[in-house]
């Protein structure tokens, strides 16, 4: 049992830290981290179930329990009193006996048995806490009223269409001033309080779709999953942490959905903090029920609503399969591994020992196969030598620290494994103007430089002498006289090191650049090892030019090819287009190494430094758009974007490109926004708007979408082109409010045609909600000469009214229009 729960525990943990991790990803956005939170509190429920149905993988990986062993002497002590087996097997000299724990008498409870026991009182007592809540959650539905109001029926009907909400949910109205509420997961419940009959209708609004979003997201059942983990992982306080953002990041969730469906952030907030200031939800009503707005919660929402910068993106179902998918890759196997302890090794006799040798040292005399030796010598005939380029797996470090007393260390160390190049000081120390020797060392301080190439060994020891630095020359474990050959060998150790550890790589590039000039510094970054040493090569290059336009394009297009870092080649690039103008060949160079860029984030603010540039050429431009179609981050890819709509149009030639990578957008939110600044520009083209129009088609937020075919009704208008465009993309809204409000923008455009006014009528007998039909036939008739065949096609719209009410509205303002005989 200790095992079990040890276990359970460890892998919990393991799961919940990798989900928080997760949830860092969409730091501003509510939806994904509650899905997050969500699987991964019901992934803690699969781990101990799946362990004690399924099958169990043991992995020795623990390491072994330490064993007490010992030689005993035979005691003394009567034959008869061992016992017959103890007579029958006495113990000999030599033998190992282990000492172990005694277990239980026959009976006795042992450690498991009480930990079980303590385990379910928490389990109990967690559960009879929410059989306490239900309790209180019932009595306040005995006590309601069904609420009947047409006006508030008819709202209901308009939300839940515009959620996609199938599922019936009753309305009831409390006894007195309770908080709003829902609980219910087969049956949903929304309890509102005894007043909200006199709200305005902006908060019936914004409180009804909030409760009704918790219903949509199933949130009751998400709730029950966390109470689930709660009760079972009681004693775990990661658990309840889990719990917890699972209850604050569902609430963020339902205020976005109000938001993104329109309320005004001010009001929403005002509504929240009137509705926690003057209501209460009941005593442990919230273990059976989710509240709308509990005080504990509402300083950091209420932050969060007026935040502009917040992304109110709902859950897609392409994110919802992939976490999941994701989920289930993780899970069961966690579930399945079990940890186990390496079997200790026992004491075995001297014979066991020796024979145990031999057989390690085996494998030693195996090297004398011939088919042995060959593999090994073409293995290491493929890494080269210290001055070959630098091979695959190589590795090279440098460090320099100061220690406690004082003492400066460096070390430098480039290795194969045919060739070692180290130097290692003690002390300060000071390279010649050329690098290729040491000029001074400080004081009782020492440097040896080592170089071990084809198994033979030579070294140079320097230490502080009367005449600067003293050398001395090894060749093996052989002093040799420190002639010309060895200050050769020393300038070309150092260089090679140098080279490959990047150390001191600032002063050297800048040394390269004043006393050979740029070529000669551009030929040594191609022999240098290292991204990071690269960049800052490049870094003295570029700062310290000029450079003329064909040397940049060069610069631009040999570190776009040797550079394999993305941070350190956006920063050479960064500093290139901060430096000099990108013209031709320049930016055909920059833009083509920015493609060798993977990360989305350098990649992104590589292109904004182009794009803050005073000038942007088409031919620049349509360069940046077809680099930007690289970027995978829907935030990334929009950053640029938009910077590039909002500095140079998008014309004719760039808008296949550009619609390309709108349609690589996922995000609602970042793809409206593009759209958003593309459909802002002036006198555009019939074909540009008819592709934004398509490209807004593929918006499955009914918000985000609306938002853009509002633009599209209050700004450029429809022609021939791009009313089908429109009108497909209207229809395909869910939310009758949405599709309604696009509609209205569309019917208050001055001088709209037949044709446009036909399409609008048409499209409004798709919305579902008698109130929203009835306001945007409200609308044409208003705004619209109304002749014809469209007015024949508005009375019949109106007569499909169900509401007599609405159909009422839609009648009347067609009498009252001018063209009524």
């Amino acid at each position: 049992m200790p095992d079990f729960v040890l276990d359970s525990l460890a892998k919990a943990t393991l799961l919940l830290g990798v989900a928080g991790l997760a949830t860092l990803l969409w730091r501003r956005t509510a939806a994904p981290r509650h899905f997050v939170w969500t699987l991964a509190l019901a992934g803690t429920l699969v781990l101990p179930a799946a362990r004690l149905l399924g099958p169990v993988w043991q992995v020795p990986v623990l390491p072994p329990l330490a064993v007490e062993t010992f030689t005993p002497t035979p005691p003394a002590v009567p034959t008869a009193a061992r016992g017959p087996v103890a007579a029958a097997l006495p113990p000999s000299p030599g033998t190992t006996i282990t000492s172990s724990q005694s277990d239980p008498e026959p009976g006795e409870p042992g450690l498991g048995w009480w930990l079980a026991l303590v385990w379910a009182s928490g389990l109990m007592l967690v559960f009879g806490l929410y059989g306490v809540g239900a309790m209180r959650v019932a009595q306040l539905a005995r006590r309601a009223r069904p609420l009947r109001s047409s006006d508030w029926r008819g709202l209901q009907a308009s939300l839940a269409a515009g959620l996609r909400l199938r599922t019936p949910v009753r309305l009831l109205v409390a006894s007195g001033p309770a908080m709003p509420m829902t609980w219910g997961t087969r049956r949903p419940v929304i309890l509102l309080p005894a007043d909200a009959e006199q709200w305005p209708e902006s908060r019936r609004r914004d409180v009804l779709l909030h409760e009704l979003a918790h219903v949509a997201r199933r949130d009751c059942l998400t709730q029950l999953v966390a109470l689930c983990a709660c009760a079972v992982y009681w004693f775990h306080p990661l658990v309840w942490v889990a719990a917890r953002r699972l209850r604050i990041e569902r609430e963020r969730a339902c205020d976005d959905r109000v938001l993104a469906a329109g309320a005004t952030p001010s009001a929403y907030a005002e509504h929240l903090l009137e509705i926690a200031r003057t209501l209460r939800a009941g005593t442990m009503t919230g273990l059976a029920s989710v509240a709308m707005a509990r005080p504990s919660q509402l300083s950091n929402r209420l932050l969060d609503v007026l935040d502009p910068a917040r992304r109110r993106d709902a859950v897609t179902r392409r994110f919802a399969l992939r976490a999941a998918a994701i989920a289930a890759l993780l899970v069961p196997p966690l579930a399945v591994v079990h940890p186990t302890r390496i079997a200790a090794r026992r004491a075995e006799s001297p014979a066991t020992l020796a024979t145990r040798s031999l057989t390690i040292q085996a494998p030693r005399h195996a090297v004398r196969n011939p088919a042995v030796r060959t593999s090994v010598v073409e293995w290491a005939a493929d890494t080269g030598d210290c001055a070959a380029a630098v091979p695959r797996g190589a590795s090279s470090r440098s460090s320099s620290n100061t220690s406690d007393d004082g003492a400066r260390r460096t070390r430098l160390q480039y290795k194969t494994s045919r060739c070692t190049l180290e130097l290692v000081a003690e002390g300060a120390f000071r390279f010649t103007a050329d690098f290729t020797d040491l000029s001074a060392i400080d004081a009782g301080g020492s440097v040896v430089v080592t170089r071990v190439e084809g198994g033979e060994s030579r070294r140079v020891e320097m230490r502080p002498g009367t005449e600067g630095v003293s050398h001395r020359w090894f060749v093996g474990d052989a002093e040799r006289p420190y002639d010309a050959a060895a200050r050769a060998w020393l300038a070309e150790t150092l260089t090679q090191l140098l080279r490959r550890t990047g150390y001191a790589a600032d002063a050297r590039s800048r040394w390269i650049l004043q006393t050979r000039g740029q070529d000669a510094l551009i030929q040594e970054i191609a022999l240098v090892s290292g991204d990071y040493a690269k960049r800052v090569y490049y870094q003295a290059l570029i700062a310290d030019g000029p450079l003329d336009g064909a040397t940049v394009a060069r610069v631009v297009t040999q570190a776009g090819s040797e550079i394999s870092s993305d941070y350190d080649l956006a920063e050479v690039l960064v500093l290139v287009a901060s430096r000099y103008p990108l013209n031709e060949p320049t930016r055909t160079a920059f833009v083509g190494a920015a493609d060798h860029i993977q990360s989305d984030y350098d990649r992104r603010r590589v292109l904004k430094v182009v794009l803050a540039g005073k000038d942007l050429p088409d031919d620049l431009a349509a360069a940046v758009l077809t680099a930007a179609g690289g970027i995978q981050s829907d935030y990334d890819l929009a950053e640029v974007l938009v910077q590039l709509t909002s500095k140079h149009p998008i014309t004719p030639a760039m808008s296949a490109a550009f619609f390309r990578a709108v349609d690589g957008i996922e995000s609602d939110y970042d793809r409206r926004r593009v759209l958003a600044t593309v459909l802002a520009q002036r006198d555009m083209p019939a074909a540009l708007v008819a592709g934004a129009l398509t490209a807004a088609g593929g918006i499955s937020s009914d918000f985000d979408r609306a938002e853009v075919l509002v633009q599209v009704a209050e700004g450029p208008g429809l022609d021939d082109a791009s009313r089908p465009a429109f009108f497909a993309a209207a229809d395909g809204i869910g939310s009758d409010h949405d599709h309604a409000r696009v509609l209205t923008a569309l019917s208050e455009r001055p001088g709209m045609s037949d044709a446009v006014a036909a399409a609008v009528i048409a499209s409004a007998r798709r919305i579902g909600s008698d109130y929203d039909r009835a306001n945007v036939l409200v609308a044409v008739a208003r705004y619209v000469r109304l002749r014809g065949a469209v007015r024949e096609a508005y009375v019949a719209a109106a007569n499909s009214i169900g509401s007599e009410t609405d159909r009422n509205r839609a009648l009347a303002a067609l009498a009252g229009s001018s063209e009524l005989d």
